[in-house]
Parts: C-alpha cells; structure tokens; sequence
C-alpha cells in the first residue's frame, strides 16, 4: 500500500473521530442552566431587607456554579407603596443584579399601587423603562415598565419572557399579543402577579388573559404567577399544547417567607425543566419540587 494511500486514510480517520464529538460550543449549549423566579417580596422591602440581601447574594454568589441566566419577579416589591423606605430597600438591593449586569425583569403588583391615587409613580420612579432599557436583554416596554418584554438566548433556545403588572386592560392584552406574535419562534414565558389562585384555578383575571393570550399563541409555554398564598400547579392542554401555569408565594410564613425562592433549572438533553424551592437564608430546600417538560421550539 502506498504512503499517500495510508496517510489519506490516517487523516480520513482523524477527520471522522474529530466530528464524532460535540464542539465546545454545542456542549456548552447542552448543558442545563437555571431561571430564578422571586415573587411577593413585600415584607422583606417592609420589615426583613436582610432576607432580601441574602436572596440577591446568594444569586450573584452562584451565578456560575447554577449558569444563571435570568431572574424574574411577579410583583409586590413593597408592602405599602406610600413608604419611601421600602422603596429605596427594594431599589438598592435589587442593584446587585445590576452592578453583575444579571439580566432580570419585575412588574407592579397590586401593592406597589399606591392606592388612593390609583397610581404607580413610585413604581415608576424606581423600576421604570429607565432602570433596564441598557440591559442587553431588555425588548421593549409598555407604559414605562408596567409591563415589557425580554429577549434572552440559553442553551440553544431563544426565550421570550413577556412581564405584565395587576389588572390586564384591553391595550395591556393587544400589546402582548402583537409581541408574542412577533417572536412567535421563541419559547415564550408569561408572568403576571394574579393568574392561578389557591384553588388550583385561574382566577377572574387569570381566565381573562388565558382567553386573551395563552390559547392565542402558541409559543407560550410556561405561566408564573404570584398574588395568592400558596404553590399550585394547573396543566391546561390547549388543542395539543400543554401550557404549564404556576403560582408561587411564600409570603405567609414566618418572616415574610423565610427568604424562599424557585429555581428553574433547564436541562435540555433530558427535555425537562426541574422546579426546586430554595431559601439562601435558610440554606435549605423545601418539600416542593417538580418537574415539567421542556419544549425546545427553537430546534423543532
């Protein structure tokens, strides 16, 4: 056999090892990372910030050892929307996420209205389109934050995570239908603070935007919710889509919720989302944990 025969199929052979294992980048893409979602936080921002420090630490903290690549809140950064310090509590703290440039995203609940007024100007003054419109992820808004939409890429999934604040209107509804519909490629994440309620059902308003907005667009996936005490997880099938809609508060034990937050850890090799429930200031975990499949629209 000829030397340039046998050195042809020495570098044939090198070629199909080589292509017989994943780039890096196709690796790194494979590998699960997570979302933490934090909901109802009011009395840390009221009478606990400590508890809220430890959270926000604990995300920075383990930014890589979880790959955390998204934190968002379903409302109620404060207790009573007339008291500046509380404010300036969830401001401050929620500025460590900032200063590591962690993407996140918030909306109003309903008590960061400020009632009397029936509006949101502190919400507007402190978490406003002003604070995130730098931030790499940050879409588009509507109404000066009352609601916006992020824009993030994990793994190989574009994610679309649509915010919207208390009370759904009929501009809140089209806005978030014409984004969904033009990102109608992404894995789309809803989060509002009143959807599911203890019952384990939606509740007036959460029927409304499921009638409105889920059973619409077929990219939405995933709900999260706040609002009412409790955990419930309601799976509604929607003409062969299942849409996985949660609620989460931790709000009614001791401390205002004993600093209890959810991890959303995707893993998508084995096509599920793994939902753990984890207190930093704790550093425990609680009973709840589940999981729920992980669609990766983006390589259908």
């Amino acid at each position: 056999m000829c030397m340039k025969y046998v050195k042809w199929l020495l570098c044939l052979e090198a070629i199909l090892l080589l292509c017989s294992f994943p780039s890096s980048s196709n690796a790194y893409n494979q590998k699960p990372f997570t979302f933490v979602w934090m909901t109802d936080t009011q009395y840390y921002a009221k009478k606990y910030p400590e508890i809220l420090q430890k959270q926000l630490s604990w995300i920075v903290n383990n930014r890589e050892s979880e790959d955390i690549r998204y934190v968002l809140h379903t409302g109620d950064l404060v207790h009573n929307a007339t008291d500046p310090l509380q404010w300036e509590r969830a401001h401050l703290l929620l500025r460590m996420l900032d200063a590591e440039q962690i993407p996140y995203g918030v909306l109003p609940g309903n008590h960061d209205l400020e009632q009397q007024q029936e509006k949101y100007q502190s919400y507007y003054y402190y978490f406003g389109e002003h604070r995130f419109n730098s931030q790499a992820s940050y879409g588009g808004s509507y109404q000066n934050n009352y609601g916006h939409y992020d824009l993030l890429e994990a793994g190989d999934t574009q994610f679309l995570i649509v915010h919207m604040g208390w009370k759904p209107t009929k501009n809140s509804i089209k806005w978030m239908n014409d984004i969904l519909k033009s990102h109608r490629e992404a894995y789309a994440i809803l989060a509002f603070h009143d959807y599911v309620s203890i019952s384990g059902r939606r509740s007036k308003d959460g029927e409304k935007l499921f009638q409105k907005v889920v059973k619409k667009n077929e990219n939405v996936k995933l709900v999260l919710s706040g609002h009412y005490y409790g955990n419930r997880e309601l799976v509604t099938d929607v003409e062969g889509r299942k849409v996985y809609q949660l609620l989460s508060n931790f709000q009614a034990f001791p401390r205002g919720g004993k600093g209890y937050m959810r991890l959303l850890t995707f893993d998508p090799v084995q096509k599920l989302i793994s939902i753990k429930t984890y207190s930093p200031y704790l550093s425990s975990g609680y009973k709840e944990h589940l999981q729920i499949p992980f669609e990766n629209l983006s390589s259908n």
